[in-house]
Protein backbone atom coordinates (compact mmCIF):
# COMPACT_ATOMS: atom_id res chain seq x y z
CA UNK A 1 0.00 0.00 0.00
CA UNK A 2 1.48 3.69 -0.48
CA UNK A 3 0.11 6.22 2.50
CA UNK A 4 -0.18 10.13 0.99
CA UNK A 5 1.19 11.13 4.12
CA UNK A 6 3.77 13.80 3.60
CA UNK A 7 7.65 13.18 4.77
CA UNK A 8 7.21 16.94 6.74
CA UNK A 9 3.51 15.19 8.15
CA UNK A 10 6.05 12.11 9.62
CA UNK A 11 8.41 14.14 10.90
CA UNK A 12 6.67 15.01 14.46
CA UNK A 13 5.37 11.03 14.58
CA UNK A 14 8.77 9.99 13.79
CA UNK A 15 10.41 12.28 16.24
CA UNK A 16 8.12 11.46 19.21
CA UNK A 17 9.03 7.65 18.60
CA UNK A 18 12.45 8.70 19.25
CA UNK A 19 11.70 10.42 22.41
CA UNK A 20 9.35 7.90 23.40
CA UNK A 21 12.82 5.54 23.04
CA UNK A 22 14.87 7.82 25.11
CA UNK A 23 12.65 7.78 27.97
CA UNK A 24 12.31 3.92 27.91
CA UNK A 25 16.08 3.69 27.95
CA UNK A 26 16.44 6.34 30.86
CA UNK A 27 13.99 4.20 32.75
CA UNK A 28 15.86 0.83 32.43
CA UNK A 29 19.02 2.50 33.42
CA UNK A 30 17.11 3.93 36.45
CA UNK A 31 16.48 -0.17 36.75
CA UNK A 32 19.74 -1.47 36.35
CA UNK A 33 21.74 0.97 38.48
CA UNK A 34 18.59 0.54 41.17
CA UNK A 35 19.79 -3.52 41.21
CA UNK A 36 23.44 -2.68 41.41
CA UNK A 37 23.14 -0.31 44.54
CA UNK A 38 20.76 -2.69 45.85
CA UNK A 39 23.45 -5.73 45.57
CA UNK A 40 20.98 -7.91 43.33
CA UNK A 41 22.10 -7.56 39.64
CA UNK A 42 24.51 -10.80 40.62
CA UNK A 43 21.57 -12.63 41.17
CA UNK A 44 19.38 -10.93 38.91
CA UNK A 45 18.90 -11.98 35.13
CA UNK A 46 16.97 -8.98 33.19
CA UNK A 47 15.21 -9.51 29.94
CA UNK A 48 14.48 -6.58 27.84
CA UNK A 49 12.13 -7.06 24.98
CA UNK A 50 8.67 -6.08 23.19
CA UNK A 51 6.11 -7.11 21.79
CA UNK A 52 6.22 -6.23 18.29
CA UNK A 53 7.52 -3.31 16.23
CA UNK A 54 6.62 -0.36 14.44
CA UNK A 55 6.21 0.27 10.76
CA UNK A 56 6.63 4.28 11.25
CA UNK A 57 6.18 5.02 7.58
CA UNK A 58 7.82 2.19 6.23
CA UNK A 59 6.86 -0.22 3.88
CA UNK A 60 4.97 2.66 1.95
CA UNK A 61 4.30 4.69 4.63
CA UNK A 62 2.47 2.36 7.41
CA UNK A 63 1.80 3.19 11.02
CA UNK A 64 1.88 1.03 13.81
CA UNK A 65 2.44 -3.16 13.46
CA UNK A 66 -0.93 -3.83 11.42
CA UNK A 67 -0.66 -7.27 9.37
CA UNK A 68 2.64 -6.94 7.42
CA UNK A 69 4.89 -9.92 8.22
CA UNK A 70 7.76 -7.01 7.56
CA UNK A 71 10.88 -6.59 9.16
CA UNK A 72 9.95 -3.38 10.99
CA UNK A 73 7.25 -5.10 12.64
CA UNK A 74 8.69 -8.64 13.44
CA UNK A 75 11.57 -8.04 14.47
CA UNK A 76 12.08 -6.83 18.04
CA UNK A 77 14.77 -5.40 20.74
CA UNK A 78 15.97 -8.16 22.76
CA UNK A 79 18.42 -7.73 25.66
CA UNK A 80 19.67 -9.80 28.35
CA UNK A 81 21.60 -8.94 31.73
CA UNK A 82 23.21 -11.25 34.15
CA UNK A 83 25.59 -12.82 36.10
CA UNK A 84 26.12 -15.79 33.44
CA UNK A 85 25.35 -13.05 30.04
CA UNK A 86 28.15 -12.60 28.47
CA UNK A 87 28.78 -8.84 28.71
CA UNK A 88 28.80 -6.55 25.62
CA UNK A 89 28.12 -9.78 23.37
CA UNK A 90 25.90 -10.17 20.26
CA UNK A 91 24.31 -13.17 18.57
CA UNK A 92 22.25 -12.48 15.48
CA UNK A 93 20.88 -16.07 16.37
CA UNK A 94 16.98 -16.50 14.66
CA UNK A 95 14.96 -16.48 18.02
CA UNK A 96 11.40 -16.07 19.46
CA UNK A 97 9.32 -14.17 21.91
CA UNK A 98 8.45 -17.64 23.20
CA UNK A 99 11.77 -18.03 23.93
CA UNK A 100 12.04 -15.80 26.86
CA UNK A 101 9.95 -18.38 28.97
CA UNK A 102 11.65 -21.41 28.41
CA UNK A 103 14.93 -19.05 29.15
CA UNK A 104 13.28 -18.32 32.80
CA UNK A 105 12.34 -21.97 33.26
CA UNK A 106 15.97 -22.67 32.56
CA UNK A 107 17.13 -19.88 34.95
CA UNK A 108 14.91 -21.37 38.06
CA UNK A 109 15.24 -24.87 36.99
CA UNK A 110 11.45 -25.46 36.34
CA UNK A 111 9.97 -28.05 33.73
CA UNK A 112 7.65 -27.34 30.97
CA UNK A 113 4.66 -29.68 31.81
CA UNK A 114 3.41 -29.74 28.34
CA UNK A 115 5.94 -29.48 25.09
CA UNK A 116 6.54 -25.64 23.81
CA UNK A 117 8.28 -24.17 21.00
CA UNK A 118 10.11 -22.11 22.95
CA UNK A 119 14.05 -22.63 23.53
CA UNK A 120 16.16 -21.23 25.78
CA UNK A 121 18.48 -17.87 25.10
CA UNK A 122 20.85 -18.88 27.58
CA UNK A 123 23.36 -20.86 25.37
CA UNK A 124 23.45 -17.70 22.72
CA UNK A 125 23.60 -14.95 26.04
CA UNK A 126 26.92 -17.08 27.11
CA UNK A 127 28.52 -18.01 23.51
CA UNK A 128 27.80 -15.30 21.02
CA UNK A 129 29.78 -17.67 18.70
CA UNK A 130 26.58 -20.24 18.90
CA UNK A 131 23.89 -21.06 16.39
CA UNK A 132 20.59 -21.14 16.98
CA UNK A 133 17.31 -22.51 14.90
CA UNK A 134 17.78 -23.55 10.76
CA UNK A 135 14.54 -21.75 10.49
CA UNK A 136 11.73 -19.66 12.01
CA UNK A 137 8.10 -19.41 11.42
CA UNK A 138 5.97 -16.13 11.95
CA UNK A 139 2.17 -15.78 10.99
CA UNK A 140 -0.78 -13.52 10.29
CA UNK A 141 -4.32 -14.27 10.20
CA UNK A 142 -5.42 -10.46 10.11
CA UNK A 143 -7.07 -8.05 11.57
CA UNK A 144 -8.30 -4.61 11.55
CA UNK A 145 -11.59 -6.37 9.44
CA UNK A 146 -8.93 -7.91 7.05
CA UNK A 147 -8.80 -11.41 7.10
CA UNK A 148 -4.93 -12.04 5.60
CA UNK A 149 -3.60 -15.65 6.07
CA UNK A 150 0.19 -15.46 5.80
CA UNK A 151 2.94 -18.00 6.60
CA UNK A 152 6.74 -16.59 6.85
CA UNK A 153 9.90 -18.21 7.11
CA UNK A 154 13.50 -16.74 7.77
CA UNK A 155 16.37 -18.87 6.39
CA UNK A 156 19.83 -18.68 5.87
CA UNK A 157 19.57 -14.91 5.71
CA UNK A 158 16.10 -15.49 3.36
CA UNK A 159 12.83 -14.71 4.10
CA UNK A 160 9.92 -16.51 2.00
CA UNK A 161 6.12 -15.35 2.88
CA UNK A 162 3.22 -17.52 1.04
CA UNK A 163 -0.11 -16.21 1.15
CA UNK A 164 -3.37 -17.67 1.06
CA UNK A 165 -4.60 -17.04 -2.55
CA UNK A 166 -1.73 -14.64 -3.48
CA UNK A 167 1.63 -14.64 -5.08
CA UNK A 168 4.75 -15.28 -2.54
CA UNK A 169 7.43 -12.89 -1.42
CA UNK A 170 11.32 -14.04 -1.15
CA UNK A 171 13.75 -11.15 -0.15
CA UNK A 172 17.24 -11.26 0.02
CA UNK A 173 17.36 -9.83 3.67
CA UNK A 174 21.51 -9.10 3.11
CA UNK A 175 21.37 -7.56 -0.04
CA UNK A 176 17.63 -6.51 0.52
CA UNK A 177 17.14 -5.27 4.79
CA UNK A 178 14.37 -2.95 3.27
CA UNK A 179 12.30 -5.90 1.33
CA UNK A 180 12.31 -3.40 -1.62
CA UNK A 181 12.78 -6.21 -4.70
CA UNK A 182 10.64 -9.17 -4.13
CA UNK A 183 12.49 -11.77 -6.19
CA UNK A 184 9.62 -15.19 -5.45
CA UNK A 185 9.54 -14.88 -9.50
CA UNK A 186 13.21 -14.98 -9.94
CA UNK A 187 14.23 -18.31 -11.82
CA UNK A 188 17.53 -17.99 -11.05
CA UNK A 189 16.59 -17.79 -7.29
CA UNK A 190 14.15 -21.17 -7.88
CA UNK A 191 15.72 -23.31 -5.74
CA UNK A 192 16.09 -20.57 -2.81
CA UNK A 193 12.33 -20.55 -3.04
CA UNK A 194 11.98 -24.15 -3.17
CA UNK A 195 14.01 -24.50 0.27
CA UNK A 196 11.88 -21.98 1.58
CA UNK A 197 8.77 -23.92 0.57
CA UNK A 198 9.34 -26.76 1.99
CA UNK A 199 10.95 -25.53 5.10
CA UNK A 200 7.74 -23.47 5.56
CA UNK A 201 6.23 -26.98 5.14
CA UNK A 202 8.35 -28.47 7.73
CA UNK A 203 7.83 -25.35 10.50
CA UNK A 204 4.33 -25.71 9.94
CA UNK A 205 4.59 -29.68 10.91
CA UNK A 206 7.08 -28.93 13.72
CA UNK A 207 4.25 -26.10 15.58
CA UNK A 208 1.04 -28.77 14.55
CA UNK A 209 -0.38 -25.63 12.30
CA UNK A 210 -3.54 -27.70 11.21
CA UNK A 211 -5.88 -25.09 11.33
CA UNK A 212 -8.34 -24.96 8.52
CA UNK A 213 -6.63 -21.72 7.01
CA UNK A 214 -3.65 -23.28 7.27
CA UNK A 215 -4.26 -26.27 5.64
CA UNK A 216 -5.41 -24.84 2.66
CA UNK A 217 -2.31 -22.68 2.61
CA UNK A 218 -0.43 -25.79 2.93
CA UNK A 219 -2.13 -27.13 0.15
CA UNK A 220 -1.52 -23.85 -1.92
CA UNK A 221 2.53 -24.31 -1.13
CA UNK A 222 2.45 -28.09 -2.13
CA UNK A 223 0.84 -27.59 -5.27
CA UNK A 224 3.12 -24.92 -6.34
CA UNK A 225 6.18 -27.48 -5.20
CA UNK A 226 4.54 -30.02 -7.34
CA UNK A 227 4.60 -27.54 -10.43
CA UNK A 228 7.87 -26.37 -9.67
CA UNK A 229 9.04 -29.69 -10.22
CA UNK A 230 7.50 -30.45 -13.16
CA UNK A 231 9.41 -27.24 -14.50
CA UNK A 232 12.51 -28.67 -13.34
CA UNK A 233 11.58 -31.77 -15.27
CA UNK A 234 10.44 -30.29 -18.28
CA UNK A 235 13.39 -28.37 -18.66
Amino acid sequence: FRSTTTWPQWAPVVARCYEHIALVDHALLTILETLDRLGLSENTLVIYSADHGDLLAAQGGGFDKGWLLVEETMRIPLALRGPEVAAGAQNGALVSNLDIVATVRDIVGARASAPTDGQSLMPLAQNPDASGREHLMLESHGHYGQKVIQRMLRFRGWKYVAHLGDRDELYDLAADPYELKNVAEDTDLRDVRREGQSRLLQAMDESDDTAPDALALRAQIETQLGAASEDVTSA
